[in-house]
C-alpha cells in the first residue's frame, strides 16, 4: 500500500476542482416547506445545474449544526428523503434519532434564552461543549463521521435563513479567511424597516451586517427588496444583484392536471404564513361583515409569532360552519389541488420582500386582488387588481372589479385555460448562476 504523503496530498488539494456548498441547515433541520424554505429546497434540486453554469466542477449540500455551526456528515440519499418528501408536515419521511431529539431540546434552551435577553449565555461553556458530548455519545447516527468541509477555491451559497443561527455565520467567517467565496440571499429587511410587525430585530440586524461583510455577491429576491438594502446599508450596492424566484412546481412530482370548469364560484384562496405583516386580521374582519357573507375562503399558512388570539378566532371561524377552511400546511400535490378549486387568490399583505404566492395563483389562472405594496406591483402579472390594505371597501370593490375584468377576458379568448405561463425555477437558477459566474470571474 502506498502512504499518502504531505506533498501528494497538496497535490491533491491542487488539482481538486472548486465546488459549490449550497447551505440547506435549516430546512434540514426544520423540515419547513415555506417562503424560504421553499426557495431553498428548489435550489438544491438544481444545484448541479447551476454549478455546471457557472464554472465549479461539483456541488453538494451543506448541513451545519444547529448549535455549534459546524458542518455534519449526513448523507445524501438523507438528504435526498427530507427535500423530496411529500407528507403532511415536518419531520416529513426523516429517521430523527436520539440525537436530533437531544440536540432539539438543547436548540429550544438556546432559543429561550435569547427570547428571555440572556443570548450571552450562549457563549457559556457547558452549551457548546454539551452538544458535543451529545455528538460523541450517540456518534452512530446518521450525522457521524468526518464532513466533507469547504475549501480555499470553494463557493459557498447560503440559501437558507440564518439569522436564527448565529453560530454558523462565525464558522462561515473562518472558512472566508481560509479563501472560501461566499454568496447569499437577501429576502427582505422587514424586521428593520417595519420593526412592528415582525420580532427578533436585535438578532435579524446583526446577521444581516454578518452576511454583508461575508458576503462577496448578494442575491437580492426583487428589485424593492435590493432598494432597501442599499438603502440601509449603502455599501452593498456594487455586490448585489436581483434575481427573481421561480413559481412553477417541482418537476419531480405526480402533481394534479388543470380542472377546469370545477373552480367553486367565489371561493377565495389566501397564502402564506399566519404572521402580523399578512394581514389576516383585516381579511376575517372583512370575511365576517355583510361583504364576505357571498364568499368562502381558504387559508394555507403555518401559525407564525404574535398570532395565538388569530388562531383561536380561525378556528372557531372554521368551527362555525363551512365557509372557511384553514391549513396549517399543505403539500405540493394538496397546494395545486386547492390552487385549481379556487376562483379569487388573495393577498393582503402590508409588506412583503417578494410574493412567491402571487405567481403561484396566476400560473394556476386565479383572479388575482392584491394589497397595493410595492413588490406586488413589480411582480403581478396583467389583470390583477389592487386595494388598499386598510379598507375593506376598497377590497369589495377589487373583487367586483376583478371579476369583470375577468369575464371580460374569458368572453374574449373563448373561454380557453387561463393558466399564466410565468417565470419558472429552472430560470431562477440560470440567473443564480450567471451571478456565480460573475462573481467567481472578478
Amino acid at each position: 500500500m502506498v502512504r499518502q504523503t504531505t506533498s501528494s496530498l497538496g497535490v491533491l488539494n491542487a488539482t481538486r476542482s472548486p465546488t459549490l456548498f449550497v447551505d440547506i441547515s435549516e430546512t434540514y433541520h426544520s423540515g419547513l416547506r415555506t417562503g424560504i424554505q421553499r426557495v431553498t429546497i428548489e435550489t438544491y434540486f438544481r444545484r448541479n445545474d447551476i454549478a455546471l453554469a457557472a464554472g465549479l466542477g461539483r456541488a453538494q449540500a451543506l448541513v451545519c449544526d444547529a448549535l455549534t455551526g459546524r458542518p455534519l456528515n449526513v448523507k445524501e440519499a438523507m438528504i435526498e428523503a427530507t427535500m423530496s418528501s411529500e407528507a403532511s408536515g415536518p419531520p416529513f419521511e426523516r429517521k430523527w434519532t436520539i440525537n436530533d431529539h437531544l440536540l432539539g431540546l438543547l436548540l429550544r434552551l438556546r432559543e429561550y434564552l435569547v427570547s428571555r435577553r440572556l443570548g450571552r449565555m450562549l457563549e457559556l461553556f457547558p452549551i457548546t461543549w454539551l452538544a458535543w458530548l451529545v455528538r460523541y455519545l450517540l456518534r452512530g447516527s446518521e450525522h457521524s463521521g468526518r464532513a466533507d468541509i469547504p475549501r480555499r477555491g470553494d463557493v459557498v451559497l447560503v440559501v437558507d435563513s440564518v439569522w436564527g443561527y448565529p453560530r454558523r455565520l462565525k464558522y462561515f467567517k473562518k472558512l472566508r479567511r481560509r479563501g472560501v467565496q461566499f454568496a447569499s440571499f437577501s429576502y427582505d429587511l422587514i424586521p428593520m424597516t417595519h420593526p412592528h410587525l415582525t420580532h427578533n430585530l436585535e438578532l435579524f440586524e446583526g446577521a444581516v451586517r454578518r452576511l454583508l461583510d461575508l458576503s462577496a455577491l448578494v442575491l437580492c429576491i426583487s428589485e424593492f427588496t435590493k432598494t432597501e438594502l442599499t438603502r440601509l446599508f449603502p455599501e452593498a450596492l456594487e455586490k448585489s444583484e436581483t434575481v427573481w424566484l421561480g413559481c412553477d412546481f417541482a418537476k419531480h412530482k405526480a402533481l394534479p392536471t388543470d380542472q377546469k370548469g370545477k373552480r367553486r364560484p367565489n371561493s377565495i384562496l389566501v397564502l402564506g404564513t399566519v404572521e402580523p405583516r399578512k394581514n389576516y386580521s383585516f381579511l376575517l374582519d372583512w370575511f365576517e361583515s355583510e361583504g364576505g357573507a357571498a364568499f368562502s375562503m381558504t387559508v394555507v399558512g403555518g401559525a407564525g409569532w404574535n398570532t395565538e388570539e388569530l388562531q383561536q378566532r380561525m378556528r372557531r371561524i372554521q368551527s362555525d360552519g363551512d365557509r372557511f377552511t384553514w391549513y396549517p400546511y399543505a403539500s405540493d400535490r394538496e397546494l395545486r389541488t386547492l390552487l385549481l378549486e379556487h376562483e379569487f387568490g388573495v393577498q393582503a399583505s402590508l409588506v412583503e420582500g417578494f410574493g412567491l404566492p402571487i405567481w403561484e395563483m396566476s400560473h394556476c389562472g386565479l383572479i388575482l386582488v392584491l394589497s397595493d405594496i410595492p413588490v406586488f406591483r413589480e411582480l403581478a402579472p396583467h389583470g390583477a387588481v389592487f386595494f388598499d390594505p386598510y379598507s375593506r371597501t376598497s377590497f369589495s370593490n377589487a373583487l367586483k372589479s376583478a371579476a369583470i375584468v375577468h369575464e371580460t377576458a374569458e368572453v374574449m379568448n373563448g373561454g380557453a385555460n387561463r393558466e399564466i405561463s410565468v417565470r419558472s425555477w429552472d430560470a431562477f437558477a440560470t440567473d443564480v448562476a450567471g451571478a456565480l459566474g460573475r462573481m467567481i470571474r472578478t
